[in-house]
């Protein structure tokens, strides 16, 4: 525990710079956040609200600079990794970057979160459950990412271009698959497939930095994260979505047959309701309409999305070009 301290208490002296950079854009979050809840028609408003939006993208990116340098500090990559020669043990200098993580990034971002909380007019332990679910959620999405990431590179720009070619390979794959989708093909996803590929990326990226601090094995860590993108595509593809969705929800007989009296839910106008009216949106020379239709369902049985609803919104749009 005194070495985990000892490198804890080194990282704080060295990186004091971009710790205050990344409390400042917390604590502006905090400031402006509640300006992106409402709807503001002053000119001052909205310039608050760009200003909230700008924050927004600033805390993930003062996190990545904090975690790179941190990482960094002792490089697990090359031939200069001077702190092998010290009485460091592997397991002491992870844990003291843990520390150090959950000390200036996941602490003030609970308490930013509660802040708001609290100024939304909620109780933030009346919310703790989603509090730790949040902190999980940016565990997984973003600071497991950055570090496992880190800890493979040897500076900043390595980092930075591996950044890269991944957001351009991503987004080369999503546009493959909305190609094969547009074609005829795909399945239905559902949460046990989310919850299997953030899993996957969970463990993916704990394995590599371990791997990469107890064995300092670059293309061993390398390797385990170069096969998660396959792993993730493969459980998209392979994982039984579809299936649990037929088992849940299995489509009754009467449905098979093209009689639409047999549908097992029904849906018709109700003039009891009033209606929604028109919603007209003018954008230049194009002009989008929107109309809502009052409808009622029956047929949905009892504990099933829809029971007893009176209305159901039933919307269409038409897009209209100023000649």
């Amino acid at each position: 525990m005194k070495q985990i301290l000892h490198i804890f208490a080194k990282d704080v002296r060295r990186f004091w710079p971009e710790i205050l950079i990344s409390l400042a854009v917390t604590a502006a979050l905090v400031c402006v956040g509640p300006y992106l809840w409402l709807a503001m028609n002053d000119p001052q408003s909205q310039m608050l609200q760009g200003l909230a939006h700008l924050i927004v993208v600033l805390v993930p990116v003062s996190w990545w600079i904090l975690i790179t340098r941190v990482i960094h500090a002792e490089k697990l990559v090359g031939d200069t990794q001077f702190w092998i020669t010290r009485p460091y043990s592997w397991w002491n200098l992870l844990a003291a970057k843990l520390l150090f993580l959950a000390v200036f990034l996941y602490a003030p971002f609970f308490l930013a979160q509660s802040i708001l909380l609290a100024e939304a007019g909620f109780h933030p332990q009346s919310y703790l459950t989603g509090l730790l679910y949040s902190l999980l959620l940016v565990t997984g999405c973003l600071v497991l990412p950055l570090v496992a990431l880190a800890t493979i590179t040897s500076n900043f720009a390595r980092l930075t271009l591996t950044i890269l070619g991944i957001l351009v390979a991503t987004f080369g794959l999503v546009a493959l698959l909305a190609l094969f989708f547009n074609n005829g093909a795909g399945g239905v996803d559902s949460t046990f497939g989310a919850r299997l590929r953030f899993a996957l990326v969970v463990s993916a990226c704990c394995a590599a930095v371990v791997m990469q601090y107890a064995l300092r094995k670059v293309w061993l860590s390398r390797m385990v994260l170069i096969a998660l993108p396959v792993l993730i595509c493969a459980v998209f593809f392979i994982a039984p979505d579809q299936l649990l969705m037929d088992r849940t929800y299995p489509i009754p007989a009467t449905q098979a047959s093209t009689d639409q009296a047999g549908a097992p839910v029904q849906l018709a106008y109700n003039p009891e309701m009033p209606r929604g009216g028109t919603n007209i949106l003018s954008t230049g020379s194009n002009v989008q309409i929107g109309v809502n239709i009052p409808l009622k369902g029956s047929g949905v049985a009892e504990g099933y999305a829809g029971h007893g609803a009176r209305r159901l919104p039933l919307g269409f749009g038409m897009a209209v070009t100023r000649q």
